[in-house]
């Protein structure tokens, strides 16, 4: 978890008319950042645009979804919106987030984790609308799933897990991870285990050679890792057969290998980078390094099946190369949800990623940029971000802090010190 705290720094005023700055409520600015950086993403505000809601709950119950809709074309400066100015202001979505029971301290506040918080607040409130009551209510929505042409995962049962229901009705954010854990000795495979996310947390990898890219820190994060001292079922089975022919009370610890992959990419691809680091004396500091990430990136490398075809090469190496620690993901992905697959659980995490043969489908643009300046104690959250949306200035950067929008360069929005990044999928050849 970051400890990033923010201040607010800047108070000038909005040098242009292409879109509007956000007023710091005091020390609102992780929350501008992130309102500014969801603002560029267009798969986001069609989505909350076209969400099956009643007008009359979204009036009624003054959800979250509702004014950050309102929000976010505010920030765009929608011709249908009657409120062009040249500074908004944040206190609608604070009141949304604090009906929900969210507390914002005026400290240890963090873009990631209100980032969080927004998706969770948003999943809540669909769950509360599209409750499933009863068992014609859950034929309907895989029949609908059907419709919509997700392809369906192989398991025992007929009915797929209500966890792992990605359709139209979630997030453009909502992607799953897939796991596996699989024995050296043997070779025996536990069953996949499935993680949906709405963002990506990537470790920084040591660096030896300079400045470091943003595949470097998504090959870690796919990198296998070795776990020692584990039972294995397989070869308990197998132990015991041979002490019965031996009448040996020898018992021997397993090896596994356990791998990760992006089983299902999401329209809206967001990265947090974990800058924060932890010293021998117990006290956190911040990673500096600059990070290079392009404007167009390729997912193809890091999803089912060339990412496990990589891992399989490497899997003697990894002793040399280091492994990773996955828990700390837990605390932005949901419980994980296991498949027993009577085929090979390879299958199971195939059928996830339908585009996994399509280069143009795991091909993703940048939108929106969120930086932090300072240090894990005090500092400031800004958002490099396009022009508003269908307007000739979209391909045009800006970079907003608070109140404060001015334009800049493309040049300067890709040497700037990342802490989040939001990728949308492109949906044509560029």
């Amino acid at each position: 978890m970051e400890v990033f705290s923010c201040v607010g720094l800047y108070s000038e005023i909005n040098q242009t008319r292409y879109i509007p700055g956000l007023q710091n409520l005091g020390n609102s600015c992780f929350l501008n950042a992130v309102l500014q950086a969801l603002s560029s993403c267009e798969t986001i505000i069609r989505w909350l645009d076209n969400t099956p809601f009643p007008t009359s709950y979204l009036n009624k119950n003054k959800s979250l979804m509702s004014v950050l809709l309102k929000t976010l074309k505010e920030l765009n400066y929608y011709e249908s919106t009657t409120w062009k100015q040249d500074i908004c202001s944040p206190a609608h979505v604070i009141r949304a987030l604090h009906s929900h029971g969210w507390v914002i301290s005026s400290d240890e506040q963090d873009a990631h984790e209100l980032f969080h918080a927004l998706t969770t607040t948003i999943e809540e409130e669909m769950s509360e609308c599209h409750s499933v009551s009863s068992l014609l209510d859950i034929s309907a929505l895989q029949e609908t799933s059907q419709k919509d042409g997700e392809l369906p995962i192989e398991t025992r049962t007929k009915f797929r897990p209500s966890s792992l229901h990605i359709s139209k009705l979630d997030s453009p954010t909502r992607g799953m991870l897939a796991s596996q854990l699989q024995c050296r000795n043997c070779g025996y495979k536990y069953p996949v285990c499935f993680d949906v996310f709405d963002s990506i947390s990537l470790p920084m990898p040591n660096s030896f050679w300079g400045h470091l890219r943003i595949q470097d820190c998504l090959q870690k994060f796919i990198s296998t890792e070795c776990i020692q001292d584990v039972d294995c079922k397989e070869c308990s089975l197998r132990k015991k057969q041979n002490m019965l022919e031996s009448k040996s009370n020898t018992s021997e610890k397993s090896q596994f290998t356990k791998w990760l992959v992006i089983g299902k990419l999401p329209d809206c691809l967001c990265f947090h980078i974990q800058r924060t680091v932890w010293l021998s004396n117990g006290i956190p500091s911040k990673r500096g390094d600059h990070i290079v990430f392009p404007e167009f990136l390729s997912m193809g490398s890091y999803v089912y099946p060339y990412c496990q075809q990589y891992q399989s090469c490497n899997v003697k190496s990894k002793s040399i190369l280091g492994g990773r620690i996955i828990e700390s993901l837990k605390t932005h992905i949901s419980p994980s949800t296991y498949i027993n697959s009577e085929k090979t659980p390879d299958t199971s995490v195939k059928s996830l990623n339908s585009s996994g043969n399509s280069a143009q489908k795991n091909t993703y643009q940048l939108k929106s940029v969120i930086v932090h300046l300072g240090d894990v104690f005090s500092g400031h959250f800004l958002t490099y971000r396009r022009g508003p949306l269908h307007t000739p200035a979209y391909n045009r950067w800006f970079c907003v802090s608070d109140a404060s929008v001015r334009e800049v360069s493309i040049s300067e929005v890709l040497q700037s010190s990342v802490y989040m990044l939001f990728y949308e999928r492109c949906h044509q050849r560029y």
